[in-house]
């Protein structure tokens, strides 16, 4: 299992939607070895157009507007524990022309290397500690014959019932992604909260 961003993009523009993600998460999420680099480097980098290689993109055999992009290096400092809010909040006010979603998934990978207790686990991870105790659920399912809807529901459902959840006023949104063989699970912030400057964390 690994984590990375699910995303949906114009038909036959996934090249140009991973590179305006890439682009979008150097500028707001420049690497320490940028930092690190004197100004010769950096204006050689620039001149170049050169950009770290922090990302790697992944394609499904048969579909050209669905991608997944795996990182490669950590992006955020490993004690941010909320790093699906500030890559929702870094792409909110971005203007993406080929790119239609992007999605930070927590974990993505083959469903038989799934295990219910990853889901179970980073419900309880994300939501112990929080004030927001509302979400509901987002599911989709493409070009898959994987019958998975009611299992996965019911792992949530346990969770919620564990951690006293409100469904009546769905703060958050948990998110399911299935393609083919695929599964991919994270969170989704009301846009509200992503723009507010006030409030990076959860």
């Amino acid at each position: 299992m690994k984590n990375g961003f699910f995303v949906t993009c114009l038909m036959n523009k996934q090249r140009e939607s991973f590179n305006e993600i890439n682009s979008v998460l150097n500028l707001k999420f420049p690497s320490k070895n940028d930092d690190q680099s004197n100004d010769e480097e950096k204006f050689e980098n620039i001149f170049k157009k050169k950009q770290p290689k922090r990302l790697s993109l992944e394609t499904f055999k048969g579909i050209s507007n669905i991608f997944f992009i795996k990182k490669i290096v950590q992006i955020l400092d490993k004690q941010n524990c909320n790093k699906s809010f500030l890559f929702q909040q870094a792409f909110a006010d971005s203007k993406l022309k080929n790119t239609c979603n992007v999605y930070f998934m927590d974990f993505f990978g083959q469903y038989g290397d799934f295990q219910p207790q990853y889901l179970s686990q980073a419900i309880h991870s994300k939501l112990k500690n929080s004030d927001i105790k509302t979400f509901k659920i987002n599911f989709k399912k493409r070009k898959s014959s994987l019958d998975i809807k009611e299992t996965i529901f019911q792992i949530i459902l346990d969770a919620c019932k564990e951690l006293k959840v409100d469904l009546d006023n769905p703060d958050i949104v948990i998110n399911i992604q299935i393609i083919k063989s695929f599964m991919g699970f994270g969170f989704i912030y009301p846009m509200s909260l992503c723009l507010s400057d006030s409030k990076t964390t959860v």
